[in-house]
């Protein structure tokens, strides 16, 4: 299903109306959850200690609108991307300013499970876990 820019909108319009109490249901995968039945939003929890709503919305010409509707302040929230394509981990923390690494590689990780071939950031398994040197980054 693609969308044209006026149906993503309105989709996404509906997500950020939806009240946070709605019950939410599970999908087969344990780290990810479809919270707003038939809005393409997921929760996603790669075990390390957050939560992000994401969503991506076909659109016309091999593009996505990705959303992390969670975003905090300060952080671009939205970009287009070429379906399918390789998301290499500079380019992506650059396009979504704000962003940081551990949050960057964790969405790049759930990007991977949507069809996107990604690099990680320095230090980062390919689940978006550190898994580097704790004093590199600064822990």
């Amino acid at each position: 299903m693609t969308l044209t820019p006026e149906q993503a909108t309105e989709a996404l319009n509906k997500v950020l109306d939806i009240s946070l109490g709605r019950t939410r249901t599970s999908t087969p995968d344990p780290l990810e959850r479809q919270p707003y039945p038939g809005v393409p939003v997921w929760e996603f929890q790669p075990g390390n200690c957050t939560s992000y709503e994401l969503a991506l919305f076909p659109l016309r010409g091999g593009l996505d609108l990705f959303v992390w509707v969670n975003a905090p302040p300060g952080v671009e929230s939205t970009t287009k991307l070429s379906q399918g394509s390789l998301l290499v981990a500079w380019w992506f923390l650059d396009r979504l300013d704000g962003l940081g690494h551990a949050d960057g590689a964790a969405i790049l990780a759930w990007l991977g499970r949507h069809g996107y071939r990604v690099t990680m950031p320095e230090g980062y398994s390919a689940e978006g876990l550190w898994v580097g040197d704790d004093e590199e980054e600064g822990i």
